[in-house]
């Protein structure tokens, strides 16, 4: 793509922009090409006044965001009209509303597009237990004993081999809850990155913590790619303990690590695990400018991550759930990397918010994960790239077929009327046991889907949930193929007979894939419509009545699922404070010599930002600033001033236990809207305003009752506090040493945490916090971990996706081509013979009593992911491990 006529532009997509209100008003639409070359061609027309051509608009316009990375699309500012217009050009493909400029209108519910609701080596030294259709209250103990450390569902002991270990041979099924089966396996997903996209993931379960007490598999490789020692280009001092990284976020290290390096005070930052990472504002601007990188990735391509993307709210802490409510996305983490509960144990893990409160939207979380791959260097050990792969617990859907109209199946011409009391079978069972009634349609071309395409032609491997609307998705070949239904009349045709699905266009189609699972989808030189996404259905934890296994009855089915992995009951690490909580525990890390101890500071933000929640703010900054009402890091190697000739005191109101002191300063300042010079710094690690407090229990963002600042506040002591004024007036400081011990008592003198903050005459709203010593690293997550049951393709997906990865371990060019013939192949149908595995009756006509078997594959094959070989595995009783690896840019 040439750079002739293209320039910053202080428009740009995905930045939440207002929704034009005047239908004669400018808006923001994407504009796509069939080729780079008609792009060029309609761009060089849109930019020029004067125009003549057809369906050119006559004045000039202007390009808002000219998507560097991509050859076919771009966002330009058209009205309505010109819209329109522009899309009867016979070089344009689409044109559409730019769906991440407007999230208050495209964006959809979290909760909406879930997919879910719900002779090798030994993996362990010893037999452990795999769970399977269990009950949640009594076989799963709520406090379980040493003999559950590596416990896990049966998503693991499942798939070792092509029979269903738990298959007796009894007419009435299995009645097994867990065996203790030692699990064997070829790969653990080494040198293979894997994504999992999703709503955010709580990266303080012990299930991600490399020091667990319950250990680990046996060559479970203790580290994340940032770890000391990982490459050449690692920071020495960085050897946290979390093996989770965030792919937004902490990725640009990665792959730039010369970059982050040339500036480390600016741009980089210590976890809560003590893994040094970038700083959110330093990785943001890494994606968005060229500018903020080294000159290696100036032609990368640039992408937004929203502003409110952030650890705290997409990550969290050791004790600190991230802020999103729900555990989707723990769950379905800990099913593809998770260390006792995933495959890819060993993978690098990547985890992002692609939809979740505060995360991303689909087409900037598409464009990462292709920029992230085409970044990547080249891995030494074999000359090649990692590959990427990415497991996809989601999907669109609407109840919108439920009404009046008319149905076309298996013909054209003119359709067959139904209402809501009488749809036909096809389209009656749709969505009953999983999804709310709801069906998938495929989307027109719009550019969303051309961004997956471009994720996927890069080399991403996409693997998707096939959904749980009971919906039979079939290929082209197929006689269902061209089944939809219409409101427009009994002779519309499916170009014209289209809905909404979280406000984005979709056909009528009640057969085909939908979103996401359509992505990529192109016509071969045959004229066959080929679908790049790894599909994946739902396998039941139960039998039925002849013991055979099953699908579960909200699964999707048909011959475009590529398999089934184990879905239903599957036991998996969650946010919840409920479930079976977890008997191992971890220690912190602690950070650096010169930050001895230091585990964060937390802002009470319920006075600062009108929520209810903890913002925990990283701990090797030493400083929080609130300037602007809300705590924000400003990364600053400071070290503290000491006592110099401030005055002390060692008697607070209260006791050095529980208490405060009251101290006025000479000057005003200002916190959470309040105007005062009185700040009450109390013996428990907080400051208090409007009121001082001697609260030692319980404290939260609402105790003690008072705005506040509280570092790592808990029930210590002080011992001693020095203040006074410092400078001269209009820029004086008032400055506050505290001393304490992380105990409820301590040695005057001998302090093991210790704080100073600082508020300023000329700046009254700022508040710097430095941060000398903390005792209270070296205690174990306050945070109960639990497991809970996970069910739905949600599940299966990450299930599948992890297992796929310690393939691509040993098939590291394979594309999803290859993916798909190793399943196809390699895998093979499961045994129906015994029987095993109930398949069904396919239904052929429009009302077919068949459809009301809802554990009927219709058509598809009887497909169980297992640990099938490819060929390329090592010798057996080897995993050709290596803890040589790699990171940073080589070559693109």
């Amino acid at each position: 793509m040439e750079n002739d006529n293209k320039k910053p532009h202080d428009h740009q997509a995905g930045l939440g922009i207002e929704y034009p209100t005047d239908p004669n008003a400018k808006k923001l639409y994407a504009v796509g090409c069939y080729s780079g070359e008609d792009w060029e061609y309609i761009h060089k027309l849109l930019i020029q006044d004067g125009t003549l051509e057809d369906n050119i608009p006559h004045e000039c316009c202007e390009c808002a965001d000219l998507k560097e990375h991509s050859e076919t699309r771009a966002v330009y500012l058209l009205t309505d009209q010109e819209a329109n217009e522009l899309l009867n050009h016979p070089r344009v493909e689409y044109v559409h509303e730019n769906f991440e400029s407007y999230p208050c209108k495209y964006k959809p519910d979290p909760e909406e597009v879930k997919a879910g609701f719900l002779p090798k080596t030994n993996r362990y030294n010893s037999p452990q237990r795999n769970y399977r259709n269990w009950n949640d209250s009594s076989q799963l103990p709520a406090s379980p004993t040493s003999t559950e450390l590596l416990r896990s569902g049966f998503q693991l002991l499942r798939c070792v081999d092509k029979a269903d270990p738990w298959w007796t041979g009894i007419s009435t099924g299995s009645n097994q809850i867990f065996t203790n089966r030692t699990l064997t396996q070829y790969g653990d997903g080494t040198d293979v990155d894997v994504i999992v996209g999703d709503e955010g993931c709580w990266f303080g379960h012990v299930e991600f913590q490399t020091n667990a007490t319950g250990g680990g598999p046996q060559n479970y490789r203790t580290r994340n790619p940032l770890y000391a020692g990982f490459s050449t280009a690692a920071p020495s001092a960085t050897t946290g303990t979390c093996d989770l990284l965030d792919l937004a976020l902490d990725a640009p290290y990665w792959l730039d690590p010369e970059w982050f390096e040339a500036s480390p005070s600016t741009r980089l930052t210590l976890r809560w695990d003590g893994t040094t990472v970038p700083t959110e504002d330093a990785a943001k601007s890494w994606w968005s400018s060229t500018a903020s990188r080294s000159a290696n990735f100036s032609t990368l391509g640039t992408v937004t991550v929203f502003s409110g993307y952030t650890r705290a709210a997409c990550n969290g802490s050791y004790n600190t759930r991230p802020t999103i409510s729900t555990t989707h996305g723990t769950q379905c983490t800990a099913n593809a990397v998770g260390r006792t509960q995933g495959w890819a144990y060993n993978a690098n893990k990547w985890s992002i918010n692609a939809y979740g409160t505060n995360g991303m939207d689909f087409e900037p979380y598409f464009t990462i994960m292709k920029l992230f791959h085409q970044a990547k260097g080249i891995n030494p050990k074999y000359g090649n790239k990692n590959p990427t792969i990415s497991s996809n617990s989601w999907g669109y859907r609407s109840t919108s077929h439920r009404t009046t109209g008319w149905y076309f199946h298996r013909h054209s011409g003119i359709g067959t009327s139904y209402t809501s009391t009488t749809l036909p079978g096809f389209m009656n069972y749709v969505g009953v046991y999983g999804d709310s009634n709801r069906m998938k349609g495929e989307h027109p071309p719009n550019s969303t889907l051309t961004a997956g395409k471009e994720m996927i032609d890069a080399g991403v491997i996409f693997v998707a949930a096939a959904g749980n609307s009971n919906q039979k998705q079939v290929s082209q070949t197929h006689p269902d193929f061209n089944n939809y239904w219409t409101t427009v009349g009994s002779g519309a045709t499916l170009g014209v007979s289209t809905h909404l699905e979280f406000g984005v266009t979709a056909y009528n189609t009640t057969n085909r894939r939908g979103y996401p699972q359509q992505l990529g989808m192109y016509t071969d030189g045959g004229g066959n419509l080929i679908y790049p996404v790894i599909n994946i259905g739902a396998l039941d934890d139960a039998f039925d009545s002849s013991g055979r296994e099953r699908k579960v009855n909200y699964s999707d089915m048909g011959n475009e699922i590529d398999c089934y992995a184990p879905a239903d009951g599957t036991l998996s690490a969650t946010n919840s404070t409920s479930g079976s909580s977890r008997p191992d525990t971890y220690t912190i890390g602690n950070p650096t010599a010169t930050d001895t101890g230091v585990t964060g500071i937390c802002l009470a933000s319920s006075e600062l930002s009108g929520t209810t929640s903890f913002r925990t703010l990283l701990n090797s900054a030493k400083r929080i600033t609130t300037s602007s009402g809300i705590g924000t890091i400003s990364n600053l190697s400071l070290n503290l001033l000491g006592a110099g000739s401030l005055t002390s005191s060692t008697t607070p109101t209260g006791n050095n236990d529980d208490g405060y002191w009251t101290l006025t300063l000479p000057f005003n300042v200002q916190f959470a809207g309040i105007t005062t010079n009185i700040v009450y710094p109390g013996t428990n690690t907080y400051i208090t305003f409007t009121g001082g407090s001697t609260n030692y229990s319980g404290l939260s963002f609402s105790n003690p009752a008072f705005p506040k600042i509280m570092i790592s506040c808990a029930d210590n002591s002080a011992q001693r506090i020095y203040y006074g004024t410092e400078g001269s007036s209009p820029n004086r400081t008032y400055r506050i040493r505290w001393e304490g011990t992380a105990a409820t008592s301590g040695t005057l003198g001998s302090p093991n945490m210790v704080y100073e903050a600082v508020f300023y005459e000329n700046a009254p709203s700022q508040i710097d916090i430095h941060v000398g010593v903390n005792a209270r690293v070296s205690t174990t997550g306050t945070l109960t971990s639990y497991d809970a049951k996970f069910s739905g393709t949600s599940s299966a997906c990450p299930v599948a996706c992890g297992l796929i990865a310690t393939k691509l371990q040993y098939n590291r060019t394979w594309t999803w081509q290859d993916v798909r013939n190793w399943l196809r192949n390699s895998v093979g149908t499961a045994n129906t013979s015994t029987p095993q595995f109930f398949t069904g009756v396919e239904s052929v006509t429009a009302n077919d009593a068949n459809w009301a078997n809802v554990n009927s594959l219709e058509g598809g094959s009887p497909i169980v992911i297992w640990d099938a070989l490819t060929g390329n595995e090592p010798f057996q009783g080897t995993l050709s491990m290596s803890n040589v690896s790699f990171r940073g840019f080589t070559t693109k």
